[in-house]
């Protein structure tokens, strides 16, 4: 918003989430496995968002990986209806957990957002509730819709 296509192109998250989520995992030593070791947790379905069957499997692998101290890339829904395949229309990047008066949550670098904003870990968490793991950012709700397996790199 604002800014010239020339502008846009310099900064490759904004064209890029996944790609530049990837890139920010891989810092730590790990990359995700790809589309094929992607476990949903949230489906769309006739415009409607749905808890995958799959979701605690997901929400394991995501508490394995931070037990372990892995960067986990995770696909977000931001409730925009139709731009992809599944619910995830975006990526961000979940680097540890933890506990606030809201509960329990996840928090995440979100590649998307300036320096500050998209590594302000006070303010980027996810909350888990059942069967949903979902925050707001202050510009955006997020509802976690799937989880990438992770493999080392080195």
């Amino acid at each position: 918003k604002g800014l010239s296509n020339e502008k846009r192109e310099e900064k490759v998250y904004w064209r890029a989430c996944k790609n530049t989520a990837t890139y920010m995992a891989k810092q730590s030593g790990y990359a995700d496995t790809g589309s094929a070791g992607k476990i949903e947790t949230l489906i769309e379905k006739a415009g409607a968002r749905l808890a995958a069957g799959t979701f605690d499997e997901g929400k394991s692998l995501l508490d394995r990986n931070l037990e372990a101290g892995i960067a986990t890339v995770v696909g977000v829904d931001k409730g925009k209806k139709g731009l992809n395949a599944n619910a995830t229309d975006h990526f961000v990047v979940v680097v540890g957990r933890g506990e606030d008066e809201n509960g329990k949550y996840n928090s995440y670098f979100d590649p998307c957002r300036s320096h500050a904003a998209g590594h302000y870990l006070k303010q980027n968490r996810l909350y888990i509730d059942g069967t949903k793991i979902s925050g707001h950012n202050g510009r955006h709700q997020f509802t976690l819709s799937e989880v990438r397996e992770m493999k080392s790199v080195s």
